[in-house]
Formats: C-alpha cells, sequence, structure tokens
C-alpha cells in the first residue's frame, strides 16, 4: 500500500510538470537509451551544465535519497534535442542516463571492464519520491533510493556502459588501489585482460598543485627533485626542512642548541584510490609508468609519531572519535591520509595553526594528529620532550588546482621555478582564475605544466576477457559525451580545468583559452603530444 501511494504521489507530481509544460512522456521505463555511467564526479557538474544541449526541455532530474547534494548518484531523463552535439541518430529519442560518483574512481574503470553488476538508482515510481528543485540537488525533482548492490551478482544491480576515472585505466594497481573496509583489505587490481578490453580517452585535463603551509615562503624555491624527496619513503629522502635551500631557518629549522633538531616536513596526502593521489603517484613517484623503478610514496605509517604514545594499539583496542590513533608529528617526519580534499585542506590549515586535526581514514579508524601538542581533552603533551618543535609546521599537500581560493594558512607553491617569471603577464592579462590557478592552468593549456590529470572515460571494446562490447545507441551516446563533458563554454579555468585538444581546439590568446595545446590521448604515462603550438611563454 506503502509503495502505491508513492507511486501515485509522483505521478501526480510529474502531472504537475506536463502541466507546466514538461514533456509528455512519463519520466521511467521504457526509454529508447539509457546510459549507466560510474566513476569519479570530476565531470559532473559539466555534464549537469550541459543538459539543456543535450535533452530538449521538459526533461526531469533525479538525485539519490542517501547523500546530501546528489553525492552518490544524478540522473536525468527525457528526450535527446536537435542540437549539432547531439548525434543524427539520436535526435528525438527518449533517454535515460544514470551517473553513479558513489565511491569514486575505481568504480568507473574496474566494473566496466569486467562487466560487473553493481549498484545504480533507477527512476522508478515505487522507489522516488517528490523533491524540492535547488542549487544543491541540481535542481532535481525527484529523490531515488539506489538498488542492488555491488556484490557483482544482485539481480536490482546493473553493469555500467561507461567509466569515467581521473588517471587512465593502466595506473589501476597496487597503490593507487583504494581500501574496502567490508574486507579489510585494499581492492584487487583490474586483471590485464580486463584493461585490454576498454578504449579510454582523454576528455579533460586537472591541474595538480604544491600546496604549503604559510610558513614557507612563496619565493622560496622547489624543485621537482625536492618535493620527490618529501613525499617518499625510499631513495633519496628529505624529511626535514634542514637541507631544502630557502627554507626559513628561524621557523622550520631552529637548530636548537641542545639537540640539533630540525622541524619535519608534513605530509597532508590523500589516501590510495585517490585520483589526485594516483596522479602525483605518477608525476612525483614514477609509479604505474617506471615499472619497478619507482620511487615508494610515504604512507601514514612511515610517520616518525605514528601510534608513539602507546595510547592507542591498534591490534586489541578498537578507534573511537573519543579515542583516536594518535599520530605526533614532534617525533619527527610526519604522513596523514586524508579521505578528501577538504580533509586535506583542513589539515594544511591545522598544521600552520598548530590546532590538533582529526578525521576518519579509509579504514574507517579515528585519527588525531596532535599538531597542539597534546591530544584533545588533555593536558598531557604527547611529544619527544623536543620543545623546539611545534607549530607552525612546514607542510606539503596533495591537491588539484579545484581548490584555489579555499587557501587558509596554505599557499599553492611554484614547482621547478616555471610559474614565477611569468606571473606579471598573466596577472596583467586578467586571466579569468582565482588565486595561483591562473599561472597553472595557463602553463597547462601551453603544455609546460606537467603536474597535471587527464581525467579519462572508457567503455568495453570486447577483447580475450569475453566481455560484450558497447554498441549501437549506447556507444553512439558515450562518444558524444566525451566531447560535451570538455565543452570549453562549461570548464571552469577557477577549478585548474581545461578542455581536451582531441575534441576542441583552442581559442582566444593563452590568457583566455580553455583547451589544452598538448594531450596524453588517455595514456597517463605518454609524454604529450602537442596539437597546437603555444603562443608565449618564458
Amino acid at each position: 500500500m506503502h509503495l502505491k501511494k508513492l507511486a501515485v504521489a509522483v505521478s501526480l507530481a510529474y502531472a504537475t510538470l506536463v502541466a507546466s509544460g514538461a514533456q509528455a512522456a512519463f519520466p521511467y521505463d521504457p526509454v529508447a537509451v539509457d546510459l549507466f555511467l560510474s566513476g569519479t564526479p570530476i565531470v559532473q557538474s559539466n555534464f549537469i551544465a550541459e543538459l539543456p544541449v543535450l535533452f530538449a526541455p521538459g526533461y526531469v532530474q533525479a538525485c539519490d535519497n542517501i547523500t546530501p547534494n546528489c553525492a552518490a548518484y544524478f540522473a536525468v531523463t527525457g528526450t535527446l534535442s536537435t542540437n549539432a552535439a547531439v548525434p543524427a541518430t539520436l535526435r528525438g529519442k527518449t533517454a535515460r542516463i544514470t551517473y553513479r560518483t558513489r565511491g569514486g574512481q575505481y568504480w568507473g574503470v574496474a566494473p566496466v571492464a569486467s562487466a560487473a553488476s553493481i549498484e545504480w538508482m533507477k527512476m522508478d515510481p515505487t522507489i522516488c519520491t517528490t523533491a524540492t528543485p535547488s542549487a544543491s540537488n541540481f535542481n532535481s525533482t525527484l529523490a531515488c533510493a539506489p538498488t542492488g548492490d555491488d556484490s557483482g551478482t544482485n539481480a536490482n544491480a546493473r553493469v555500467p556502459d561507461l567509466g569515467v576515472s581521473e588517471v587512465d585505466p593502466s595506473l589501476f594497481q597496487s597503490l593507487n588501489m583504494e581500501f574496502n573496509p567490508a574486507t579489510g583489505t585494499y581492492r584487487v587490481a583490474p586483471s590485464q585482460l580486463d584493461l585490454e578490453s576498454l578504449y579510454a580517452t582523454g576528455v579533460l585535463q586537472v591541474a595538480l598543485g604544491v600546496p604549503m603551509t604559510n610558513v614557507i615562503p612563496t619565493n622560496m624555491f622547489f624543485n621537482k627533485a625536492t618535493l620527490r624527496a618529501a613525499l617518499s619513503s625510499n631513495g633519496f629522502q628529505q624529511h626535514d626542512w634542514s637541507g631544502i635551500p630557502g627554507a626559513p631557518l628561524a621557523a622550520v629549522n631552529p637548530l636548537n642548541a641542545s639537540n640539533g633538531t630540525n622541524k619535519p616536513v608534513v605530509v597532508c596526502r590523500r589516501t590510495p584510490g585517490s585520483g589526485t593521489q594516483a596522479t602525483s603517484n605518477y608525476f612525483i613517484n614514477g609509479f604505474g609508468c617506471a615499472g619497478s623503478a619507482y620511487v615508494t610514496p610515504s604512507r601514514m605509517a612511515d610517520s616518525n609519531g605514528f601510534d608513539a604514545t602507546g595510547i592507542y594499539v591498534q591490534s586489541t583496542v578498537t578507534s573511537t572519535p573519543a579515542k583516536p590513533i594518535i599520530i605526533d608529528p614532534s617525533y619527527g617526519y610526519t604522513v596523514i591520509e586524508n579521505p578528501g580534499s577538504g580533509d586535506a585542506r583542513s589539515c594544511l590549515a591545522a598544521a600552520q595553526a598548530g590546532t590538533n586535526w582529526a578525521f576518519k581514514g579509509d579504514d574507517n579508524n579515528y585519527y588525531q594528529v596532535t599538531f597542539s601538542g597534546a591530544a584533545t581533552g588533555t593536558t598531557t603533551p604527547y611529544t619527544n620532550f623536543d620543545t623546539s618543535i611545534g607549530a607552525p609546521f612546514g607542510a606539503i599537500g596533495i591537491l588539484s588546482y579545484e581548490s584555489a581560493g579555499k587557501e587558509n594558512g596554505w599557499h599553492y607553491h611554484d614547482l621547478d621555478g616555471l610559474l614565477t617569471p611569468n606571473a606579471a603577464a598573466i596577472d596583467a592579462s586578467g586571466r579569468p582564475a582565482t588565486s595561483t590557478a591562473k599561472y597553472a592552468v595557463a602553463a597547462m593549456t601551453e603544455g609546460l605544466w606537467e603536474y597535471y590529470s587527464e581525467a579519462t572515460m572508457q567503455y568495453r571494446i570486447g577483447g580475450a576477457n569475453g566481455k560484450p562490447a558497447l554498441s549501437g545507441d549506447l556507444l553512439t551516446l558515450s562518444q558524444a559525451l566525451f566531447a560535451l563533458v570538455g565543452d570549453p563554454a562549461v570548464v571552469n579555468v577557477n577549478l585548474g580545468m581545461a578542455a581536451n585538444p582531441t575534441y576542441h581546439a583552442p581559442t582566444g590568446n593563452v590568457t583566455t583559452n580553455k583547451v589544452a595545446k598538448t594531450t596524453k590521448s588517455g595514456r597517463t604515462c605518454r609524454p604529450p603530444a602537442v596539437f597546437y603550438k603555444q603562443q608565449f611563454w618564458n
């Protein structure tokens, strides 16, 4: 009875939409083209911005009912438009596109390649209710419950047709695989046969930066070799600031006469499975591109003060917010694996301000980094009794320029002196970007800033793994999306983004262009291929 009432409520709500000029077809099955897209949300805002291009007026939008702001699913159904961006064979057909962002980029590669059924969200009147449109839910008028699970066998789940990831599928291996808290292990990397069954193409470029706490002066020269040494657990290691030329001695190299110690490097990185972290792993450490020759990225357990106080023993006690695992940065080199970009920003802010940073790790454990010198709720200093080591800490982060404009106690630092010589020229141009993102994005579009991720979209082409290739209208619609999600008209350079030249041509000059002039064509480890000549750069 309850489900019948829901169906009636949604039907009445949709009747209201129709009366106000919406399309005449009921927004559920059957539709002619039903595409399931899964993976990172990196192109979600661009995709939604293109809906008026992709669909005729009257399309209906839905969010999931389990997370705020469509953080797990977004779906749209309607009639495909007659716009030139829509292939002629699709115009006028009814279509539904479901975009799962739950779980991130892993789900845009592994289940696409292996054709595994995963949880999805069906726009069905028995599982949807009306929603109040707002900017936070992309003006969706429906809230729907996800169906099925990720077991690969649930009848209510579905195989994704198209995937999206922040790095190409070949980098989905060992150190880049996300933690699965359900099993207590890291997810299994896709097999080589599965990877060979995918066609991947680059659709968008996102510049990564080198965020540092403000105790490090912006004019201090910092190169890639030093960054690698600071972020790595083997090879040459630079785990305190004493050997970094130009580091402010009074702030991070006190050289206390009693013990001669120096303030440690703090790393506010991301967890395995993050596309941002995977980009750092390949560009800085060579992981995934250098065979066995890569330098190992540091992990949280490499911290000198990881659980150093003994107030928590992971093997015998369950962590809680009140009893977290303590990571004490006064003991030396400290690495914090933050689950999200916002957490990495908070980690940097806390390192500068000397406030404790508490978070829940991807392993479902609770952690606290005692930047203040004492655990929250106590007056006991958990330190190694070296009073020269305290806030502000010189911390380095792993963040893309999507965080530009959100600096708080930290700044984006130059790398190899590439951006600083051109800052005045770019400032004078009025390039529409915030913070130093305008320098990095301008350099990336010109092909000189190589610290970036090239987001890819991929589908099955069949092969030795015996999985079915994408075909027909689903293939045609997928290929149309490659250009749409990277359309310069919706690319936001304030977020460090540039369109890919595979699908778009540069316009304007270096200060206004939103299209990159080089591309790796969806292959992260390839050198960038030059599509268009750069205009100027020192």
